[in-house]
């Protein structure tokens, strides 16, 4: 018959003494006391492995820090685990991990993950106004906040007051940020739930503004400004190549003269760089889907000679002035444009609207005109039957828009004199 062991109370454990051995206590349930030679008193818990069927001593805690009472409030709750067939220790390990995995993933960790898989899926310009976003706006509030803890409660207290500026558009963004790192983090285990999927819900809509822009008419008075700017050649070689190919300002700022086909006269702009979401694309669907070839006309031709004499040593097209290894900002274009005077009159971007415009009026077919824009022709089933890129269709419309802008910048000169 087992030895009957009579339970410890708080005053026999208090009174214990050292004894220059070791002493252990039991009271019950495998939740013994074991009190040192100097008298330090640990409380254990004895259990009998639900798998391997050894027995395990298993540290709780010191006394009196761990009193009694919830030591054995752990040995019941232990005593359950094993009977359940869990290992306790095994438990409390996965426990602490979670908990560590919860306090390491914090928003910023989870959004520079993200940043760092970011890159390859969309242009470096909108990469770079991404992380600025983040860094003005969400993390120095939000950042140290573990992905676990954000809500969309504290979301609305960082964004509420852009909203009050009516900066609508950059909440806009801001919430998909947040979305883009709330959905990553799930991805990668360190989420269960995105609870900011409905954020942009609670926010005013921006209402769709049109870039300013000027007609084709007002092309001789734009170049005679242009002329007399004092950017630089390059900066100035940037705005007179964004009006001919109109493209966005990002891809042609980050153009690398290997993307010149000298030959076949066209420009590449491989789809990692343009716009679009490439989430679950593979690289090849990327490049099949988003790949941008610009046909170049014989008057582009001539500008990129001229460049290519300052910049031909460089990778970029349009490199730096400050960075020797970069190329320039893609808001010079627009910077350079305030100051020629056209400050709420007219943006880089707006560029494309100039060319857009002649185009249609001219009666150029809208998909060839889209396409130029590097704009999605129809909807998902005709994309996905048609890949038709016109290249030489469009050669033909390019070399009608080249000679207009040409025409309007030689009538500048005659201005001029």
């Amino acid at each position: 018959m087992p030895k009957r062991v009579l339970p410890l109370t708080d005053l026999t454990v208090k009174k214990l003494k050292a004894t220059g051995k070791v002493q252990k206590l039991f009271d019950g349930g495998g939740l013994y006391l074991r009190v040192s030679p100097l008298g330090c008193k640990t409380w254990y818990f004895n259990y009998l492995h639900p798998i391997t069927k050894k027995r395990i001593d298993m540290r709780l805690g010191v006394y009196p820090a761990l009193s009694l009472s919830t030591a054995r409030e752990w040995q019941r709750a232990y005593r359950s685990l094993v009977a359940e067939g869990v290992d306790p220790k095994d438990h409390i390990e996965d426990t602490r991990q979670k908990y560590l995995d919860e306090y390491e993933n914090t928003f910023d960790k989870m959004a520079y993950l993200w940043l760092e898989e970011k890159p390859h899926k969309g242009s470096e310009g909108h990469h770079h106004d991404t992380i600025r976003r983040l860094e003005n706006h969400l993390l120095p509030k939000l950042g140290k906040t573990p992905v676990k803890k954000i809500t969309a409660k504290a979301v609305k207290l960082v964004l509420k007051p852009l909203e009050k500026k009516n900066k609508l558009e950059l909440v806009k963004r801001l919430c998909r940020d947040m979305n883009n790192v709330m959905f990553f983090a799930m991805n990668h285990d360190a989420l269960e739930r995105n609870p900011l999927a409905y954020l942009h819900k609670q926010f005013r809509k921006p209402i769709p503004q049109n870039h300013p822009y000027i007609d084709e008419s007002e092309l001789p008075e734009f170049f005679s400004l242009l002329n007399d700017a004092s950017s630089d050649d390059v900066t100035k070689y940037f705005i007179e190549l964004k009006l001919h190919l109109m493209t966005r300002s990002q891809d042609l700022a980050s153009s690398r003269w290997s993307a010149v086909n000298w030959e076949k006269r066209i420009l590449t702009i491989p789809g990692n760089q343009m716009k679009g979401n490439k989430e679950f694309l593979t690289q090849k669907q990327i490049d099949e889907k988003y790949t941008h070839v610009i046909p170049l006309s014989d008057v582009v031709i001539n500008i990129l000679q001229k460049l290519r004499a300052i910049t031909g040593n460089s990778e970029f097209l349009f490199n730096s002035l400050r960075a020797a290894a970069g190329h320039i900002n893609y808001q010079s274009g627009n910077k350079a444009i305030k100051e020629m005077g056209y400050e709420g009159k007219l943006v880089a971007h707006g560029l494309r609207d100039t060319a857009s415009t002649a185009l249609h009026d001219a009666g150029y077919p809208e998909q060839w005109i889209d396409k130029a824009l590097s704009h999605r022709v129809g909807n998902e089933v005709s994309r996905s039957y048609n890949h038709a890129k016109y290249i030489e269709l469009r050669r033909d419309m390019m070399n009608w828009w080249s000679d207009k802008i040409e025409s309007a910048k030689q009538q500048s000169l005659k201005d001029i004199v």
